[in-house]
């Protein structure tokens, strides 16, 4: 076995120094809930549950949208105004033909019956 430090299972808790840096890094560009607990190193429960807090306050809106392989998660940046609009999703047709290139990729590449992600 490797010579690993024991794990903690000590609650982290959101002190004013915590706070500031979660501020912070929501006042440069827009940044999602995962980039902000993996920048301050909080749980991302915790996390969550502040930025929400302060988007229903009005204290920070949605300035953009990242988009990942099962849809878009919203990016928060500090301000009042309009959030930014949300992407429409992918129509049934262009799904298909995405679908219809992984496809004819993984019939080149010799992996047939394996799934290959975009």
């Amino acid at each position: 076995m490797k010579n690993t430090p024991p794990r903690s299972r000590k609650k982290v808790r959101i002190t004013a120094l915590s706070f500031a840096k979660m501020i912070a890094a929501m006042t440069g560009a827009p940044i999602s809930v995962r980039e902000l607990y993996e920048e301050i190193g909080m749980s991302p429960k915790t996390v969550r549950g502040y930025v929400l807090a302060l988007y229903n306050e009005g204290v920070c809106r949605i300035g953009g949208w990242e988009k990942y392989s099962r849809g878009c998660v919203p990016c928060y940046i500090m301000g009042e105004g309009k959030d930014a609009p949300r992407p429409e999703p992918k129509s049934r047709k262009q799904r298909s033909a995405d679908y219809r290139s992984r496809r004819r990729t993984a019939g080149i590449l010799g992996l047939n019956g394996h799934q290959v992600s975009a």
